[in-house]
């Protein structure tokens, strides 16, 4: 058995016991104030309480306990959190800038610095109580009983004394710690690069076990959630691994890098790809439940109850996790969010520009309706529906509520926007349905959204934040007398067609409705075979009047064995103002193959090259690396009549034709071909390389993989490939 080498270092130290610490969220956001979750529901609304330029950009996350928050970037700020104004307690200058959220308990707050120094605050006497140089600490600092817990880029791991900064336990797992350790059930979960995790035993530093869940890097962060952990990496993957032996229980792709630490509500798992989409997933199953795409952020998400939060562009975005809808964000005038806190009744926002802010919990204004759900006629004259807007604050609250009521949905349009209102006023808006902007029958979905300022702050008019919640709109169109499709056939079959030719074929389409048809189509084939000939933007018919439609296929891009037919299948799609408001209409045709072959000359370091007589450039030209000829991929596959297709996400290129798939990866030998129900995996004797742009593949991978015949000229230094389909 291979044994796995870990080196540790364990210091028992004799402490008194100090204050137990309460349990929080077992992550890097477990610092005893839930800065990434809350048990006490924080609902939108949420209006600004306070805020307070410190300078920087807040990109650490900010740490609090009791009424007292810590945040700072060059210098560390206390501050009172439930005070509106006057709530600056204290600052102090550091040596290193704040590179990791804060650890923060009764009287003690510890700061990992730019330096690589990890320094504890005395938060009483404002002076420090021990100090000690490791090396940059991953993004947060941990917590386990008495001591807190954290990893450098050198792959030491430390449990340390808060009090008196002596070292519990020091283990080194050989590799850099990737992103911060995680602490739950007595242990530490911790990965370091190229995706290795390791769990110890939390309170001597012990090793438990070790998994290679992947080769790449683990980034974001960890979440213990139900005996499992949960975390993303650079293969645009997000794990679960079992908390036990650390045996992956499910894997799922996603559209980017995992860029933000996992969330949980319940069984549903919640994470932030690098392209900003915001996915759900089964925890158990690891099923994809929705996703939801918005604009770039760096912030990582947080839940309150029934909501997560996270950043967007100039926003602050709450979702429901129960409706599955966005219902409420909070907008700045300039600046981003780039951290997210959430703490006793409060949320923190940091902000690019260096500005904290404090938001809560208002009682801003009462709204008729949290949804609304209507029925339009298509014979409606004038259709509408109403909401209503109350200012219902207390006493002790600003008298009057100014906002206004919007939407970017062009089929609702509102005459009167504005509203003053006095507490205990409501004001009631009118909003007008355009039926001419619903150019189809069935469910039309919208948004109003309800805008208010609100708040004590600094900034300068024009730039204050705005909250902003939203009412989700569902309306269903309906026609009594609707428009019908009927087409006189379910599908159309082209027939033979010789290999590098194109041939026709028509069908009629019938309103045989009484109202007005619109219509569009569409036509979809893998291969870009099938097109339709007269194909405009859209179609109108009038009851009974009849369109005919010619589709034509180009047989170019297969490869056929001699002899033999591909048999291909494409469809035409009906897009209409219908009810059925799209129509499959099968095509199909079989495909012949052609006699003459195609000959390919290839002169080695020349930027040309010839097809059946026929010149063509090539640049970059071929080239001869080591005592392999190297020949352009794509020129010589698209002469094969084979589609070529480039997947930046892992650099492959695939060759497709009628009978088989060949997937080429850069830098790799390997070679993954799919056909006749097979997939098969052989090897190249050289990767295939790219220069300029250009994907170039060993000449000897021309015969074993695509099937044709090379011949060498060495007086001409000139490359003869034949291919018989």
């Amino acid at each position: 058995m291979r044994k796995l080498a870990i080196a540790i270092i364990v210091f028992w130290v004799a402490t008194s016991p100090v204050q137990a610490f309460p349990s929080g969220w077992p992550s890097y956001r477990h610092d005893h104030s839930h800065s990434g979750t809350s048990s006490a529901p924080l609902s939108p609304p949420l209006v600004q309480s306070w805020s307070y330029q410190v300078g920087g950009e807040l990109s650490t996350e900010v740490a609090s306990f009791g009424q007292r928050v810590y945040v700072g970037v060059k210098k560390l700020y206390c501050f009172d959190k439930d005070r509106e104004a006057d709530n600056l307690l204290w600052s102090m200058d550091l040596p290193s800038s704040i590179i990791a959220t804060p650890f923060t308990t009764f009287d003690t707050v510890v700061l990992a610095l730019d330096d690589g120094s990890v320094v504890s605050i005395d938060t009483e006497s404002k002076s420090q109580r021990w100090k000690m140089q490791i090396g940059k600490v991953q993004r947060g600092i941990g917590s386990y009983k008495e001591s807190c817990i954290f990893g450098n880029e050198k792959g030491d791991l430390l449990s340390v004394d808060i009090k008196t900064g002596q070292v519990n336990f020091k283990v080194n797992i050989l590799c850099p710690i990737s992103v911060p350790p995680c602490i739950a059930d007595d242990k530490i979960f911790v990965c370091c690069d190229a995706g290795k995790l390791y769990c110890l035993n939390a309170s001597n530093g012990a090793f438990i076990w070790k998994s290679d869940v992947t080769t790449t890097d683990v980034i974001g962060g960890m979440l213990y959630h139900e005996g499992a952990i949960y975390f993303g990496s650079y293969d645009n993957r997000v794990y679960a691994v079992s908390a036990n032996d650390g045996k992956t229980i499910w894997s799922k792709k996603v559209d980017g890098w995992i860029g933000a630490h996992p969330v949980a509500v319940g069984n549903e798992i919640f994470v932030r790809s690098k392209l900003s989409t915001l996915w759900c997933f089964d925890s158990k199953s690891g099923e994809t439940i929705w996703h939801f795409p918005h604009e770039p952020t760096k912030t990582e998400p947080v839940v309150s109850g029934d909501y997560i939060y996270i950043g967007s562009n100039r926003r602050i975005v709450a979702f429901s996790v129960s409706k599955r809808i966005e219902i409420w964000y909070f907008e700045f005038a300039k600046e981003q969010p780039t951290s997210l806190s959430i703490s006793g009744g409060k949320f923190f926002v940091g902000t690019n520009g260096g500005r904290i802010y404090c938001l809560k919990a208002g009682p801003g204004f009462e709204l008729s309706n949290d949804k609304i759900e209507l029925e339009v006629m298509t014979t409606d004259e004038h259709p509408s529906f109403e909401l209503s807007v109350k200012n219902n604050r207390e006493d002790h609250w600003p008298s009057m509520l100014v906002g206004d009521v919007t939407t970017d949905n062009p089929w609702m349009v509102l005459e009167d926007k504005v509203f003053k209102l006095r507490t205990g006023q409501s004001k009631k808006f009118i909003i007008n349905v355009k039926l001419d902007e619903l150019n189809k029958v069935g469910v039309h979905d919208g948004k109003l959204y309800i805008r208010y300022l609100y708040g004590v702050n600094e900034a300068l008019p024009g730039e204050e934040p705005e909250t902003v919640v939203i009412v989700p709109v569902a309306l269903k169109y309906i026609d009594p007398f609707p428009p019908k499709i009927c087409v006189e056939k379910e599908f159309v079959d082209i027939g033979a067609v010789t290999l590098g030719q194109t041939k026709r074929a028509s069908f009629a389409i019938k309103n045989c409705g009484k109202g007005k048809l619109v219509f569009s189509l569409n036509a979809q084939s893998l291969e870009g075979w099938l097109k339709i000939v007269d194909n405009q933007p859209t179609f109108s018919l009038m009851p009974d009047e009849t369109k005919i439609v010619t589709v034509e296929v180009a047989a170019y891009g297969f490869a056929i064995e001699p002899g033999d037919d591909c048999q291909k299948t494409g469809v035409i799609e009906i897009q209409s103002n219908t009810e059925q408001s799209v129509i499959p209409l099968t095509v199909t045709c079989r495909v012949y193959d052609m006699v003459l072959p195609t000959v390919v000359l290839i002169p080695i370091g020349l930027n040309k090259a010839s097809i059946n007589g026929k010149k063509v450039d090539v640049a970059p030209p071929s080239y001869v690396s080591g005592s392999r000829t190297m020949v352009p991929l794509r020129i010589i596959a698209e002469a094969f009549f084979a589609r070529v297709s480039w997947d930046p996400s892992d650099r492959s290129i695939t060759i497709t034709n009628c009978t088989s798939q060949s997937r080429f990866t850069v830098g790799s030998k390997k070679v993954e071909i799919i056909g006749m129900g097979e997939v098969k995996t052989t090897t190249i004797d050289s990767p295939p390389e790219i220069r300029s742009g250009k994907t170039f593949i060993p000449l000897r991978a021309v015969s074993d993989i695509l099937g044709a015949s090379i011949a060498w000229e060495q007086k001409t230094k000139t490359v003869t490939i034949t291919y018989s389909p």
